[in-house]
């Protein structure tokens, strides 16, 4: 099955490091990330509140603009 879910996150551009960063993923709706989303990295990401984990690959990344997950 292949789903896809595009958002649209409304915070100033200054603000994407901040989503990007393992240190500060725990502000939006992941409790921790494994390491900085950079394209062609794979990422584990912890839900902690539902005891789950995940793994996406970070297929694109524009600094201050976009990025791309499976």
């Amino acid at each position: 099955m292949k789903n896809l879910t595009k958002f649209y996150i409304e915070k100033p551009a200054y603000e994407f490091e901040t989503f990007v960063d393992p240190l500060n993923i725990g502000n939006y709706w992941f409790s921790s990330s494994s390491e900085r989303w950079e394209q062609g990295k794979i990422v584990t990401l912890k839900y902690e509140e539902y005891q789950a984990e995940l793994k996406i690959e970070i297929l694109q990344e524009d600094e201050n603009e976009k990025i791309m997950f499976r």
